[in-house]
């Protein structure tokens, strides 16, 4: 069995992924947080190579990255974080945290980094040091370095620039209860977690820390030591508290001779190192006594290995190594993909779970949505070619009978879900949204009782609309936001358990689809060229039979009506009926929104996959709803 099917099968929901992407004498690190016990989300320490980070990314999927960590502002440490972040915001994917070391480093690339994050204020910088603590999806994140006392010294008596090094030990499941005074018969009396007493299993990203950072970590961080004092409270030879060790230490410094000695390995005891290093390194990395030192504390040690991502002996070379930690007692599992420092990590693809081909929405009625392949193919309106990744289609326009439990939720009558999330924080989070899109925060107003009636359908009594089954209409762009908003909220604090107060930025999971994704799902063909109409080609030209179009039923029809002119992955009334409300704008600049589909009263000329109209953004007709995407798995 190869390493990526090991990696696949040993991939669960309750794993941590840490990911140490060959990229040369240089850093790009992963951390896949276990998604069971929160989003699907991601965390990248430094970034050499921004392309082989993205590529990783893009197969990982996250929904958010939960932070980014600049360990320190040397250029293969930081050379690819602003490709990154401009990634992250064109995808979409939010950004919580930002973390830096505080250095002031004059390099025009860290300049330029520290430039760009002021334009995203919704990006949080910090400048973390040791001691600092947080936790994502269970996984603790501890600041081992810099010291305060190493970042008080930057400006004056001066700190070598690698000492500044954020160097950072995650521990998962992370304890939320000290056992120090307890035996496992007094924790089992006083009803404490099973999981409390599993043990921990620790990693230590050393960044580039040398010796003066470390001299401190192990002040700062002292082991328990045994005392002939009499009345000791705590009993070192039945307890251990030994808050450096580790079982996996990521080397630091590039497994120079100067990143870290003998004393403080023996100190952190790894049972597995491992080291980011070129095979044609400039510097001598690995340097033949760091080696050495480590080898020392393996003696002892059975079937323990260093690993390096490169290697001046080819034997030696592992590639993209992958560390899983199960948040059990068994011991990581680490896997070498055998990648060059030039390609994509290509044994990342297919890894991770493959999604289903539909999924259900239990907030929305269990209505389906349908998976559509990414692909790549020549966007109509900019003649351009452009990528489109997987995405997830509401089987069909939203309905009346859906967007009525929206505007119930809104008058506080649905008991179950403003248990879990109330109208106040909903309200809170909406309008911090709306501040990112013109016009949206004045439309909404800040008196969210008001919005039952604001965001209601303007149609909801008129006989030939108000159909359970048939699609709501009149409802403005800015109430379709909100709707995927809310599904989005709903998502987060139901689905994944998480406390919608804690969420500085809610995902996208739900939203509206951009007019290049809602064009391939519309028309796309595996060979990237569109169809005319949605249905398949064979099926000819518009009839009573394919659509609801040209006044021909003098009203909308409920959703489905018209099975013979779905798309061959199954959407239903991507064809007339009514406009569809994309993500996007209609012209840059502008702001009108982009309307796709045609509708009912509409001529066949409007029912093609590249036909598009617009609309002010606060308006809503007869002839405009939308229809829901889930971005992400």
């Amino acid at each position: 069995m190869s390493n990526t099917d090991l990696v696949k099968k040993n991939m669960k929901d309750d794993t941590l992924a840490v990911i140490v992407l060959n990229v040369g004498d240089g850093d790009a690190i992963i951390l896949r947080f276990p998604p069971k016990y929160g989003p699907n989300a991601c965390g990248v320490v430094d970034c050499y190579n921004a392309e082989k980070t993205i590529a990783a990314l893009e197969n990982l999927k996250p929904e958010v990255l939960h932070f980014i960590c600049s360990t320190h502002p040397h250029y293969d440490h930081n050379a690819g974080l602003r490709k990154l972040i401009k990634w992250c915001i064109n995808k979409k994917i939010p950004i919580e945290q930002f973390w830096d070391s505080g250095f002031r480093h004059v390099s025009k690339t860290h300049y330029e980094l520290i430039r760009l994050l002021r334009k995203y204020p919704d990006i949080r910088v910090s400048f973390p040091t040791s001691g600092y603590e947080t936790s994502f999806n269970r996984v603790r994140l501890q600041v081992l370095n810099p010291s305060i006392h190493l970042k008080n010294r930057y400006d004056t008596f001066g700190t070598n620039i690698n000492n500044a090094s954020i160097v950072l030990k995650l521990e998962y499941p992370h304890k939320d209860i000290a056992q120090y005074y307890l035996s496992e018969e007094q924790a089992t009396a006083k009803d404490l977690a099973d999981e409390e007493r599993v043990k921990q299993n620790t990693l230590i990203l050393g960044a580039d820390a040398q010796f003066d950072a470390w001299a401190h970590i192990t002040a700062e961080f002292p082991e328990l030591q045994a005392t002939k004092n009499r009345g000791v409270l705590i009993d070192p030879k039945s307890v251990k508290h030994n808050p450096l060790r580790c079982q996996v230490l990521k080397i630091p410094h590039h497994m120079s001779k100067h990143g870290i000695s003998l004393e403080v390995l023996e100190i952190l005891r790894p049972s597995y190192t491992i080291a980011s290093c070129s095979n044609n390194s400039h510097h001598g990395f690995p340097h033949e006594i760091t080696v050495l030192s480590v080898k020392d504390i393996y003696r002892k040690k059975r079937s323990k290995r260093i690993f390096f991502t490169g290697h001046r002996k080819k034997g030696l070379c592992s590639g993209t190594l992958v560390v899983l930690f199960r948040g059990d007692k068994r011991k990581p599992l680490i896997y070498e993909l055998g990648d060059s420092e030039k390609q994509n990590a290509p044994l990342l693809k297919g890894i991770f779970t493959e999604l289903p081909d539909s999924i259900r929405n239990p907030f929305e009625d269990n209505v389906e949505y349908i998976k559509i392949p990414g692909g790549t193919y020549k966007f109509s309106v900019t003649e351009k070619m452009v990528a489109v990744p997987d995405l997830y289609f509401c089987k069909y326009p939203v309905t009346n009978k859906r967007y009525r439990r929206f505007i119930s939720f809104l008058e506080g009558k649905e008991s179950k879900l403003l248990e879990k999330l109330s109208l106040e924080l909903y309200a809170e989070k909406l309008l911090k949204f709306s501040e990112s899109i013109k016009g949206y925060e004045g439309y909404l107003g800040k008196d969210h009782e008001k919005w039952q009636d604001l965001l209601r359908s303007k149609y909801d009594d008129d006989e030939r609309f108000k159909g359970d089954d048939q699609p709501v209409v009149g409802v403005s762009w800015y109430a379709a936001r909100a709707y995927c908003f809310w599904l989005s909220c709903l998502e987060t604090v139901i689905n994944q358990g998480r406390k919608i107060e804690d969420v500085k930025q809610v995902a996208d999971i739900y939203r509206l689809p951009m007019e290049e994704e809602w064009e391939w799902a519309a028309g796309g063909e595996p060979d990237g060229s569109i169809r005319e109409y949605p249905w398949p080609e064979e099926k000819g030209q518009p009839n009573s039979n394919l659509a609801n179009y040209e006044g021909n039923v003098n009203a909308t029809t409920p959703v489905g009506r018209y099975p013979e002119g779905a798309t061959p992955q199954g959407l239903m009334d991507m064809a007339g009926n009514v406009w569809e409300w994309a993500g996007n704008l209609y012209r840059r600049g502008e702001i009108w929104p982009a309307v796709r589909g045609g509708s009912w009263l509409d001529v066949n000329h409007y029912l093609r996959c590249s036909a598009r109209n617009s609309l002010l953004p606060g308006g809503g007709i007869i002839v405009i709803g939308f229809r829901v995407v889930r971005a992400q798995s």
